[in-house]
Order: C-alpha cells, then structure tokens, then sequence
C-alpha cells in the first residue's frame, strides 16, 4: 500500500465532511431555542448531512489504519492536520466568500513551508 494513500484519504473525507456540514448548514439556526426534535429529524435524514457524517466516520477509520501501521506518525499527524486547515480554509474562501488578511495568507504560506520542511 503507498504511504500517502491513507493520510491523503483522511484529508479528503475531513476536509468534504467540513465543506458539506457548512454548505448544509448555514441557513439551519441551531441556536438552543430552535433546537427541536423536527429539526434534528430535518438535518439526520438530509442525505449531504448524512454523508459527512459517513465521511468523517471513514476518516476516523482510516486514521485508525495510520495509527495501527509503520507509517512514522511524528510526520504524517502535523502534515494531515496542517493540509486539513489549508484545504478548509481555501475552500471556505472560495465557496463561501470568507475574508483573508495578510495574517491568514502568511499563516498559510508558514504553513506550507512546514509541510514542505517535514517532507523534505
């Protein structure tokens, strides 16, 4: 099995799981006042709801799966979680119209370099 097919798995199914719960969700109010058992019912039986939630269940198992094996996990964890946050990021700029400032782009770039650094 290639090393980097189960680290880039879990990043894909977070970082759906994250885009689809916002996209789902941003005009649901689920403030404690509105909270109802119909409005869970709503949102557990909307099938993109459902399907986050199936993938975040997959990336939990697959992470399992890096954990349990011989891939060096000192290097896998800060390089899964540090693409997560940029991929989300990048995604929520894009679709959903988030303000960056020069902190977040120079965050992002401090980033990168990490990862890059990590890999190298």
């Amino acid at each position: 099995m290639p090393y980097a097919l189960f680290p880039s798995l879990v990043i894909f199914f977070t970082v759906y799981s994250q885009f689809v719960l916002r996209m789902r969700l941003q005009s649901v109010d689920l403030s404690f006042k509105n909270l109802n058992s119909k409005l869970i019912l709503t949102l557990c039986t909307d099938f993109w709801i459902f399907s986050s939630i199936v993938s975040l269940f997959m990336s939990f198992v697959l992470w399992s799966v890096v954990l349990s094996s011989n891939i060096n996990v000192t290097k896998t964890y800060p390089i899964v979680t540090g693409l997560t946050i940029f991929f989300v990021s990048l995604l929520n700029v894009l679709f959903f119209n988030d303000k960056i400032g020069l902190s977040n782009v120079f965050g992002a770039c401090m980033l990168l370099t990490g990862i890059y650094l990590i890999l190298k």
